[in-house]
């Protein structure tokens, strides 16, 4: 998938993802929990970040996954750190 063009991956996104996330989301919009729990914390988290949890469906240039993003900026942090040791 990796190698695909974005549109194609969009298709792959929508085809397998998008089933999964109507489960998760039909899931959560079912929970009964009760009044200032952690869980009621998480499903209101959860309700609050679907537009943005869903935009990756959109984007076959983006992936659901942020490991290059965080593998990209760890190497500037580490270079970050040993310069404040020095």
């Amino acid at each position: 998938m990796k190698d695909s063009q974005p549109e194609e991956r969009r298709k792959q996104h929508l085809e397998r993802e998008r089933p999964v996330l109507d489960a998760f989301w039909k899931w959560i919009n079912g929970m009964n929990a009760l009044g200032g729990s952690k869980l009621v914390k998480a499903i209101n988290y959860a309700k609050n970040q679907h537009p943005y949890m869903e935009n990756y469906l959109q984007d076959g240039r983006c992936s659901i996954s942020n490991n290059a993003a965080e593998r990209s900026v760890k190497i500037i942090c580490h270079g970050k750190k040993e310069l404040l040791i020095s």
